[in-house]
């Protein structure tokens, strides 16, 4: 009877992993996912913050430049947009790594940009270079 009460973590640990929702074949993993959504949704800004103009065509060209950086169809995407969708757990799951990716591009521009704006100045030159002296 003890030998029993010394499996029952281990049996309610194996039905649960069993449980869990596990992403199908033809359904683009979770970390590929994000990578692509996140492609897809700085493309998406750009267009929307009027970054780009470009033609539904050349979209559409864009999206599929994506879609073949990651080596997948856009019926392979689409098919997986699906799959998440009805599996929300799994979808929210996507999107924060999508934040992450997002938020961690932002600062790595952030970094760039105040170095940029840093280089060459000193304290109290209100960021002008003073010319050399001859």
């Amino acid at each position: 009877m003890k030998s029993w009460r010394k499996l029952l973590p281990i049996i309610a640990l194996l039905f649960m992993v069993s449980c869990s929702t596990h992403v199908p074949r033809g359904v683009i993993k979770p970390d590929k996912y994000a990578w692509i959504l996140k492609d897809i949704h700085q493309l998406d800004a750009m267009r929307t913050l009027e970054y780009i103009q470009t033609p539904d065509q050349l979209l559409d060209d864009q999206y599929q430049m994506i879609f073949e950086k990651y080596g997948v169809t856009k019926a392979e995407f689409d098919s997986s947009l699906s799959w998440y969708w009805h599996h929300q757990k799994e979808l929210l799951i996507v999107y924060d790594s999508v934040k992450a990716r997002a938020e961690r591009d932002a600062r790595k521009i952030e970094e760039k940009s105040s170095v940029k704006a840093n280089k060459g100045t000193n304290a109290g030159d209100a960021g002008f270079r003073h010319k050399p002296k001859r």
